[in-house]
């Protein structure tokens, strides 16, 4: 099923007003999100870039992943929900260590 982005962005913008504390949670969240479903198809690469710069994300024709729309609307969502916290979609703090 294919998300209506307009709704998704109604419901980030709401959710920043009502919780800044909890939205920004929540983008980071987003940020592990995505990170693994990218890392999941061995593409760490793109799993980095994806998780830091969701504005300038692609899937490059030489990779091979079975759900490249599923992933293109989490990156979506994500640069959505930075923007919406006033922060830079080109680059966004990336604290996420996976061998802790």
């Amino acid at each position: 099923m294919k998300l209506d982005m307009n709704k998704v962005k109604e419901r980030i913008e709401y959710i920043v007003k009502e919780d800044r504390k909890k939205a920004e949670t929540a983008l980071h969240n987003l940020q592990v999100a995505v990170y693994t479903l990218c890392s999941s198809q061995n593409c760490w690469m793109l799993a980095e870039m994806a998780a830091r710069q969701p504005a300038d994300f692609y899937i490059d024709t030489r990779v091979s992943i079975h759900s490249k729309r599923q992933i293109y609307e989490k990156v979506a969502i994500l640069r959505m929900m930075a923007e919406a916290l006033g922060k830079n979609p080109h680059s966004l703090e990336w604290q996420y260590t996976p061998y802790l």
